[in-house]
């Protein structure tokens, strides 16, 4: 049995009630919102845009490869993006240093014409 001395009782006693009034807190999670839900696809076409329209301000925007697609931020709320090449990518909105949309981009060449 361990035997604890008076002093190394108590700080064990003050530490539990500190624990059980000031719980433990991650800070690392008030700097990005983990996204359990799947990213909104969007579809786009070489050399062709879209405005993509969010209902909270985005203060941040990132686009992971920027080879495949671009933006350009008109508003706060309005996003210009631009397929540039074929592949994938992804768009990230962020406020406040939270994340709050992921788009998965997929852009692919126009083959509609070719088709007619």
């Amino acid at each position: 049995m361990l035997r604890l001395s008076r002093f190394n009782m108590v700080k064990l006693i003050v530490f539990t009630v500190l624990l059980a009034v000031f719980p433990v807190r991650s800070w690392a999670t008030d700097s990005v919102i983990l996204q359990t839900q799947e990213p909104e696809r969007l579809q786009l076409v070489v050399g062709k845009s879209i405005i993509l329209k969010s209902d909270r301000p985005a203060k941040r925007v990132s686009i992971a490869d920027p080879a495949v697609a671009d933006f350009v931020l008109i508003s706060p709320y309005e996003i210009y993006v631009t397929g540039k090449a074929s592949g994938v990518t992804n768009l990230t909105l962020w406020q406040n240093k939270k994340i709050f949309a992921i788009y998965d981009l997929e852009v692919s060449y126009d083959v509609s014409r070719l088709k007619q």
